[in-house]
């Protein structure tokens, strides 16, 4: 784990969720970049998790098998070090869908993508107010 700073979650990364849950993951890639860059050493590894893992899933979009199981890769490892109560989402939910996408693409993946019958896109959720 790394040295652990409260995320902080403004508006723009609130739409970037909701473009990710949307199937927009460019976009909400694009929502999370300012984020990204003006965070603390936290936010940073959180946000460029989720980028990567939005970039996966762009590629997964285009059926680029590799570079959608790279990129998801790269997201997980970066999310996987972050506190899950440092985030304002369910991130460990969020780690184990992408995960569990991530499986899928390395197993039967690749033909699904060829085919057009992917079907598999994870969810990002809040977490409740305590």
């Amino acid at each position: 784990m790394t040295k652990s700073f409260p995320i902080a979650f403004d508006r723009r990364a609130r739409r970037g969720v909701e473009l990710f849950n949307g199937g927009e993951y460019w976009e909400s890639h694009e929502a999370w970049e300012d984020v990204w860059r003006e965070g603390n050493e936290t936010e940073r590894l959180f946000y460029q998790g989720l980028i990567q893992v939005a970039a996966g899933f762009v590629k997964v979009q285009k059926a680029w098998h590799a570079p959608a199981v790279s990129n998801l890769t790269k997201g997980l490892t970066k999310l996987e070090e972050v506190e899950e109560g440092e985030a304002p989402i369910e991130l460990g939910a969020f780690v184990e869908e992408v995960r569990s996408v991530l499986q899928k693409l390395q197993g039967e993946g690749e033909a699904a993508l060829r085919q057009g019958r992917w079907s598999w896109w994870p969810q990002i959720r809040f977490r409740e107010k305590e």
